[in-house]
């Protein structure tokens, strides 16, 4: 499950954009009051007009069971499971991190056999006053196999 908005900005600007809105909603800025733990990762992925900005919500929290949220921008959806392929790295998490983990995890996927689905995304696992050099971040991509191989872990 997650709480997601659409921003109109660029990729370095997309998180801090979409943050309070949804800090917001998972605050008490809903229906009814309620307030949701703060998880992670907050995932950032492209979309047509610029970038889907989403907040992972608490395990316990269902279609059912979240809050409807004030912001009508935000949107509360469940997520399909699905195999994804990450590459993990240290800092800000800033385009440029991005795209050259990016291009690693793309080259790994085709020596192993794997098809990309889907937009990449971002996902930031800690707050932003962590210092870079602490901060876990990921560029993840959902995958099928191409030709049913398997790779060794």
């Amino acid at each position: 499950m997650v709480a997601e908005i659409d921003v109109d900005a660029e990729f370095d600007d997309a998180g801090n954009k979409a943050f309070r809105t949804l800090a917001s909603y998972i605050f008490g800025a809903n229906t009814s009051r309620q307030k949701l733990a703060m998880t992670a990762p907050v995932t950032q992925q492209r979309t047509v007009r610029g970038y889907t900005v989403a907040f992972v919500l608490p395990a316990d929290v269902s279609l059912d069971t979240a809050p409807l949220p004030d912001d009508p921008r935000i949107r509360v959806i469940g997520k399909p499971a699905a195999t994804t392929a990450v590459v993990t790295f240290s800092g800000r998490g800033g385009r440029a991190m991005f795209d050259e983990k990016l291009q690693d995890l793309t080259i790994a996927l085709e020596k192993a056999a794997f098809t990309a689905v889907g937009e990449p995304r971002i996902a930031r696992f800690d707050p932003p006053v962590t210092p870079g050099v602490f901060r876990h971040n990921e560029v993840q991509i959902d995958i099928s196999a191409d030709r049913g191989e398997k790779t060794a872990p």
